[in-house]
C-alpha cells in the first residue's frame, strides 16, 4: 500500500484514514466502544482496515472496586485487529510493518532511575517467556552504527515501559498459532521484531523515545480474499496481578537481587494499608516491625558499645606498652576482649541485617505503583523526593528542588554518631571519626534524591535507635549503689577460700530472678558495672606492683 501511495508523496502513517464504522455501547449511546478505520489504495486494488475496541467488564457484586481494578487485566487491554482485503483481479503479495506504542509519559524525569526501555518477551520452546531489555542508549548506538538487530523468535509481548506503567503489544486471536521451527518458536503473524528510535534526546540519551516494530510475514491473497491478524495492547500500571497470564509479563517488574525482600516489604506495606493506615504510617509501622525484630541484636550492640567504652583506658595502656608492635598489640587486645566477653564484630550484625531491608525497600518503592502519588504530611508523592519548594537556582547532582527529608535523615545519622561513638583516644580513632564525618557528607548527596518513603523509614529507624540507646543508658544509671559496693567487695577479697566464694555464688544464684525485658536490661547493666569495677581493680593492682606498694587489706 505504501508503494502505491509513494507517487502521491505520502504513506500509510501520514495519510488520513476513513472512519468506516463506530460501535456504541448498548447501554450508553454516547460512549463509543469500537471504531473501524479503512484505507484503500489509489487504484482500489488493496484495502486495509484497522479496528480498535475496548471491551466493557462489569464489576462483580462480590468484589470491591479497588480489588477489581487492581486484578482485572482485561480492563486495561485495547484490542487491535488488522484486516487486508484484495479487491483486485490478480493475486496480491504484501506485508505490513506494525509500529509499537509511542509517547508513553516519562514521570519525574529529573529523579527517576528508570527511563523508556524496550521490553520484549520471547516465547521459549516450553512456552515460558524470556524477557530482554533494550536501553535507549544501546538502541541509539545501534542506529548510528546501522547495526539494528532483528529478532526472528516469536514474541509473547513487546513494547515500552517506564517506572510505574507499561504499554505492551501481544499477539491475540484464534488465528495466532506459534510453532516450533528449527529449534525455536516462530510466529505465523510476523517474521521479525526490531527496536526503533523515534526521537533522540541530545541532552540525555536515556530519555530518548523508542519503541518496537513488528514485521509481518508475507501475505498471499487471491482475488476477493482477505487476511486477518489480531493484537492486544496492554496499557496500564505495572502490577504483578495485572501482568500475569495470558500476558505473561511479570518479569518486567525488575526487583533485582533483593527481589524476595522487596516483595515481602510490599506485602507488609499493603497489609498495613489494608487495615486503614496511610502508606506513610504503614512505612513507620514497617520500621517498628523491623527494628522490633532486631531488638535483641540491637541490645547486644548497645551493651557492647558500653563495654568498649569501659575498656578504652585499658586499650590505651596496651597501646602505650606495645607502641608500634601491632602484632603484639592485636593479640593483647584480643585477649582483653576475650577476658571481658566482648566481640568487636557483634555490633556490625544489626547493620548487615538491615542492608537487605534497605535495598529491598528502595527497590519496592521504585516499583510500587501503589505509592505513586500517595501523600504524607507535606509530601505529595512518597515514591519521589519530597520537593518542599523550588530553589531559585540549580545545583549540580542535586537539582533545583529543596528536599527536607534527606537533610533530616542525615542529621539524625550525625546525632547518632555523636551520641554513641566513644570519643577518640588516639590518632587512629581520630582518623576514623574524620572518615565517618566525610561519609555523612557523601550520604547527604546520596540520599538527597531518593524517594521520600525511604527517608521516612530511615527517620523512624533513627529515632527508634536513639530512644533505644537512651533507654539502655537510663537503665545503667539506675543501678543501685549497694550493688556496686557489694561487687567491689567481692572483687577485693582475694584471701577468701574457694569454698566461701562458692557459697556466695550459690546464695546469689538462689535469689529470685526478675522477669521481663526491663529486668533483663537492668541485669545487663549490673554485669557491665561489675566488669568495670573488676577492670579498675586490676589496673590499681598493676600500678601498686609497679611502685612496690602492697595493697591494703580491708576488714
Amino acid at each position: 500500500l505504501d508503494q502505491k501511495l509513494a507517487p502521491l508523496l505520502t504513506d500509510t502513517r501520514k495519510v488520513n484514514w476513513k472512519v468506516l464504522e463506530e460501535i456504541k455501547d448498548p447501554e450508553h449511546k454516547k460512549i463509543i466502544q469500537a471504531v473501524r478505520l479503512g484505507l484503500t489504495a489509489p487504484d482500489g486494488s488493496v484495502e486495509v482496515q484497522k479496528t480498535f475496541s475496548l471491551k466493557k467488564y462489569p464489576k462483580p457484586e462480590d468484589k470491591d472496586f479497588r480489588e477489581f481494578r487492581d486484578n482485572e487485566q482485561a480492563g486495561y487491554l485495547i484490542h487491535f485487529d488488522i484486516k487486508v482485503i484484495n479487491h483486485g483481479g490478480e493475486k496480491q503479495t504484501l506485508d505490513y510493518h506494525l509500529l509499537g506504542p509511542v509517547g508513553i509519559p516519562l514521570e519525574n524525569a529529573d529523579n527517576t532511575r528508570k527511563f523508556r526501555d524496550v521490553r520484549i518477551g520471547f516465547l521459549e520452546n516450553n512456552l515460558s517467556v524470556d524477557t530482554e531489555t533494550l536501553y535507549a542508549a544501546d538502541i541509539i548506538e545501534a542506529f548510528q552504527a546501522k547495526n539494528v538487530e532483528k529478532y526472528s523468535r516469536a514474541f509473547q509481548f513487546a513494547g515500552v515501559d517506564v517506572q510505574y506503567f507499561a504499554a505492551l503489544l501481544t499477539p491475540d486471536g484464534e488465528n495466532y498459532k506459534p510453532e516450533l521451527v528449527n529449534g525455536e518458536m516462530r510466529s505465523n503473524y510476523s517474521t521479525s521484531i526490531e527496536p526503533v528510535l523515534i526521537q533522540q534526546n541530545l541532552n540525555n540519551e536515556s530519555q530518548s523515545r523508542t519503541t518496537i516494530q513488528v514485521n509481518s510475514d508475507e501475505i498471499n491473497l487471491e482475488p476477493g480474499k482477505d487476511a486477518h491478524h489480531s493484537y492486544a495492547l496492554y496499557a496500564g500500571p505495572k502490577r504483578e496481578s495485572l501482568l500475569g497470564p495470558p500476558l505473561k509479563a511479570t518479569e518486567i517488574m525488575d526487583f533485582g537481587f533483593f527481589g524476595p525482600v522487596a516483595k515481602l516489604m510490599l506485602w507488609l506495606l499493603n497489609t498495613l494499608h489494608s487495615i486503614g493506615l496511610s502508606y506513610g504510617l504503614a512505612i513507620i509501622g514497617l520500621t517498628i516491625m523491623v527494628r522490633g525484630s532486631l531488638y535483641p541484636l540491637s541490645r547486644k550492640q548497645a551493651v557492647g558499645a558500653q563495654k568498649m567504652k569501659e575498656l578504652q583506658p585499658q586499650i590505651a595502656e596496651l597501646k602505650k606498652k606495645y607502641g608500634d608492635d601491632r602484632e603484639k598489640l592485636g593479640r593483647a587486645q584480643m585477649e582483653l576482649f576475650s577476658k571481658n566477653n566482648y566481640n568487636p564484630l557483634a555490633g556490625c550484625l544489626p547493620i548487615f541485617l538491615q542492608l537487605p531491608i534497605f535495598f529491598g525497600l528502595y527497590t519496592a518503592l521504585n516499583n510500587a505503583v501503589q505509592l505513586r502519588g500517595t501523600p504524607f504530611l507535606w509530601v505529595d508523592n512518597l515514591a519521589a523526593p519530597d520537593a518542599l519548594f523550588k530553589l531559585p537556582f540549580s545545583l549540580p547532582f542535586l537539582g533545583d528542588d529543596f528536599n527536607l527529608l534527606p537533610l533530616v535523615t542525615v542529621g539524625l545519622f550525625v546525632v547518632q554518631q555523636k551520641l554513641f561513638m566513644p570519643p577518640p583516644t588516639d590518632k587512629d580513632q581520630e582518623l576514623q571519626h574524620k572518615i565517618m564525618n566525610y561519609m555523612m557528607i557523601a550520604m547527604g548527596f546520596m540520599f538527597y534524591r531518593v524517594p521520600a518513603g525511604l527517608c521516612v523509614y530511615f527517620i523512624a529507624s533513627s529515632l527508634w535507635g536513639i530512644c533505644e540507646r537512651k533507654l539502655l543508658d537510663f537503665q545503667s544509671k539506675r543501678t543501685p549503689s549497694t550493688s556496686e559496693t557489694s561487687d567491689a567487695k567481692t572483687i577485693e577479697i582475694k584471701a577468701e577460700s574457694k569454698k566461701t566464694q562458692n557459697k556466695k555464688v550459690s546464695a546469689e544464684s538462689q535469689q529470685p530472678e526478675k522477669k521481663g525485658w526491663f529486668a533483663r536490661l537492668q541485669e545487663i547493666a549490673d554485669q557491665a558495672q561489675t566488669q568495670a569495677a573488676l577492670n579498675e581493680k586490676k589496673q590499681q593492682n598493676g600500678r601498686d606492683k609497679g611502685t612496690g606498694k602492697k595493697p591494703k587489706k580491708r576488714r
